[in-house]
């Protein structure tokens, strides 16, 4: 539709996954190529995804960041059985390595693995589950039901699989939920977050087994996060400094 924009209005292309990534089409990247023309401004929320944009277009690019909903009722209900193992989570649609699941549930099985979000073939829940009764799949939840599974885990597992996608993840908000619980994260390495943030990243199984190994024994973790800067306040806090620079549209 971006042809039938009336000339005098500003146009602000808020960029969250790139048609580049989500599609292999090409008459999309065609179709997303001509809105990054019309355009007077392109947000992105990182700047590794930014840098894929045309040269031509740089100038209109800038970096805002995505959001976390900071949760702002922490009494939730313990949803895990009281059975004295270790409970681990994962949560998201990201896909996750099937092979990887099934090695940490049979090496663990003095814990329990929750998966949360359909990241993962139907066909390969049914197996999984049959072959490791240690491992839980909770299809899609509402937030007011996996908060609960989150707060009261033990320590956060990310097996993704080995996607194109992984290199331009960063600290997204799966992770920040993570740490704003204080659980210990073992991950497979992504590909855009800048720092250390306290995130164990390994970049094999073998590694993968040895962080799960490790952070069974550890207790919450106080992440070093400026919660305030990924709230709703302060997203449009950054968001308005970075309009206050374009006069036609802030005066208006």
């Amino acid at each position: 539709l971006c042809d039938a924009l009336p000339e005098e209005v500003f146009v602000i292309y808020r960029q969250s996954d790139p048609v580049w990534i989500m599609y292999k089409d090409n008459a999309m990247k065609e179709y997303e190529k001509k809105v990054y023309e019309r355009a007077n401004l392109i947000l992105v929320p990182r700047r590794k995804i930014g840098m894929k944009i045309p040269d031509e277009f740089q100038s209109k690019v800038r970096i805002w960041e995505n959001g976390f909903n900071v949760p702002k009722v922490t009494d939730y209900k313990n949803p895990y059985a009281e059975n004295g193992g270790k409970k681990a989570v994962y949560l998201g649609y990201t896909p996750i390595h099937r092979e990887t699941l099934e090695a940490v549930a049979w090496k663990n099985q003095d814990c329990e693995f929750h998966i949360i979000g359909n990241c993962i073939s139907k066909a390969s829940m049914v197996s999984i589950s049959k072959r490791h009764k240690n491992v839980i799949f909770h299809g899609t939840l509402p937030a007011d039901k996996y908060l609960g599974y989150i707060k009261y885990a033990d320590f956060a597992f990310v097996p993704y699989a080995r996607i194109r996608a992984l290199e331009y993840i960063g600290l997204n908000s799966k992770f920040l939920l993570f740490m704003f619980f204080g659980l210990p994260i073992v991950s497979y390495s992504v590909g855009a977050i800048d720092g250390n943030y306290g995130i164990f990243f390994v970049n094999n199984l073998q590694e993968f087994l040895e962080k799960i190994e490790s952070v069974k024994k550890l207790g919450k973790i106080q992440y070093n996060i400026d919660w305030k800067y990924y709230s709703s306040e302060g997203r449009k806090g950054e968001l308005k400094q970075i309009l206050s620079n374009y006069r036609e549209i802030w005066d208006a």
